[in-house]
């Protein structure tokens, strides 16, 4: 597969209908799921860089970019999902931090997590940390707020549309591990 993509190999692409250089979302390889092989060849591509999808690891709706924008489909429709809602705020889009999380969870302990963003945004704090924080959920808050609204006129695509560009979700995924398949799972 390296060698092809390396060897500047042309196919037609209907879309722009001319010949191009061949890409690996152009390539499939299928095997018998008897053989048990699909993961052994998924951490092999792995391996070798190729961007690979393959159903043994999981699946489509349990890889890491998908759930993060079904968390936030989940959010925008009921932000009082706790598991939805930690989801979207640990992700790349908004990246609050375990340590976030605690002083947010250490002020309201007794109190799901939308209501304790609620409430830490209108808190008086004076340490500087804390200041940094209810500014980071003010920000979350308002964005929640407005895709709510937004939510009411516009297509689930175009929600979609939206939420992975948000903060450069769909090039931040280039920086992880498996970045290229994120991309290609989010396209």
């Amino acid at each position: 597969i390296i060698e092809l993509i390396n060897s500047g190999y042309k196919v037609f692409d209907t879309s722009i209908q001319a010949m191009r250089p061949v890409k690996f979302s152009d390539i499939a390889v299928l095997l018998r799921k008897k053989l048990g092989l699909t993961s052994v060849v998924a951490d092999v591509f792995t391996s070798y860089g190729i961007p690979v999808y393959s159903e043994s690891k999981g699946g489509f709706f349990t890889s890491p970019e998908i759930s993060t924008i079904l968390s936030f489909i989940k959010v925008i429709d009921n932000p009082y999902q706790d598991v939805a809602l930690m989801s979207v705020m640990r992700s790349p889009i908004y990246s609050f931090t375990d340590k976030d999380i605690s002083l947010l969870r250490l002020h309201y302990k007794w109190t799901d997590l939308f209501t304790a963003c609620k409430m830490f945004s209108k808190c008086d704090c004076s340490d500087d940390v804390l200041l940094a924080l209810q500014k980071k959920i003010k920000t979350f808050l308002a964005r929640i707020d407005e895709l709510r609204t937004l939510s009411g006129m516009l297509s689930v695509y175009e929600l979609i549309w939206i939420l992975v560009n948000e903060n450069d979700f769909y090039n931040r995924l280039s920086l992880f591990e498996n970045g290229e398949n994120g991309q290609a799972n989010i396209r």
